[in-house]
C-alpha cells in the first residue's frame, strides 16, 4: 500500500492506476468531453420554455 501526503501526488497516482486498469482491460483512454456532457437540471418553468419555443408551426 502507498500512503502519499501530498494532494495533488495523489490524485496523478491515482489516475495512473485507473489508466493502467484502464489498459489492462483493454478498454479506451480517458478524453475529457467525449464520454459524457454535463447535464443540466431545469425547473418546469424553465421546460416549458424550451417546449413553447420549439413548437412547430401548425399551418394554416
Amino acid at each position: 500500500m502507498h500512503v502519499e501526503p501530498d494532494p495533488e501526488r495523489m490524485l496523478a497516482l491515482a489516475l495512473g492506476y485507473i489508466d493502467k486498469a484502464r489498459e489492462a482491460l483493454k478498454l479506451k483512454k480517458y478524453e475529457p468531453g467525449k464520454f459524457g456532457t454535463e447535464k443540466v437540471l431545469m425547473d418546469m418553468a424553465a421546460r416549458r420554455e424550451i417546449e413553447k419555443s420549439n413548437k412547430t408551426h401548425s399551418g394554416l
